[in-house]
């Protein structure tokens, strides 16, 4: 990707690319063949034209762009999963800098919140060297009776999947074997045996207010001494942005220009 254009461009014509390949295959097949991804795709349309409103509204981070935050991270090379497009799924451009940063760092450890389809660690498994620890979480469908906090509304349809992690599991077993999947309320999980020891936390969990800054807090102590953590949906959920502006006035949070990303790393 070329530096003259800038990440933002590249993530705004990957938007308007993909809603002019989706939308015509939803209104047309997804009513009738799948109710559940039509409900899926209309609740998300309606979610994001709302945060675009959001998006002007409650910026408080200060963004920058991915090449002054990682000097020379242009010229990393990477090899991104199979990467279909799917409401849940982080962007296209966003799977591409959390894979550079990640090699760009030599990272030897990650742990996400937020599986889904696995496509972020099935990437991860392939930009890192082959004793990098991966570990990711997420809910079963079970769990969700047994919730102690309420998830954001809508978020239960995300939980609601037949298999979680299926781009892990279409791995060669090399990588495969390299990803832990863990199951479970993030909340009711203990994280205290990685504490201190991971080199990068993403956080993709719930989105509700509660869990964002409990997870966000296990981040905190789950990160090494030169740890980072990356959360995404920085002005598209509410509450994430709402956490995160706070969450600012106490640790220098950078958003990355371009995208939902927001970065912290000890300076």
């Amino acid at each position: 990707m070329g530096r003259s254009w800038g990440w933002a461009r590249w993530h705004l014509l990957e938007r308007i690319l993909t809603g002019a390949i989706v939308l015509p295959k939803y209104l047309t097949v997804c009513l009738v063949v799948s109710p559940r991804k039509a409900h899926r795709f209309f609740w998300s349309l309606g979610h994001h034209v709302l945060a675009y409103e959001h998006t002007h509204t409650q910026a408080r981070i200060p963004a920058q762009p991915i090449e002054g935050m990682f000097p020379g991270i242009e010229r990393v090379e990477v090899t991104l999963a199979d990467a279909s497009w799917e409401d849940g799924n982080v962007s296209m451009v966003e799977l591409y800098l959390l894979c550079a940063i990640a090699r760009h760092q030599r990272i030897r450890s990650a742990l996400e919140i937020g599986t889904f389809r696995g496509l972020v660690m099935a990437s991860l498994a392939r930009n890192t060297e082959p004793d990098t620890r991966l570990l990711t979480v997420d809910l079963r469908q079970e769990d969700l009776g047994r919730l102690r906090r309420p998830l954001a509304l809508g978020e239960a349809l995300y939980v609601q999947k037949a298999k979680i992690g299926e781009k892990i599991a279409n791995l060669p077993e090399e990588l495969r074997s390299r990803v832990t999947q863990l199951y479970g309320d993030s909340t009711q999980l203990d994280f205290s045996p990685y504490y201190g020891r991971i080199d990068l936390v993403f956080i993709d969990g719930s989105h509700q207010y509660d869990y964002v800054a409990h997870d966000s807090q296990e981040a905190f102590r789950m990160r090494s001494p030169q740890g980072m953590i990356i959360w995404q949906d920085y002005l598209v959920w509410p509450d994430v942005t709402r956490y995160l502006n706070r969450l600012s006035r106490e640790h220098p949070l950078v958003r990355v220009a371009g995208t939902s990303l927001v970065l912290y790393r000890p300076s």
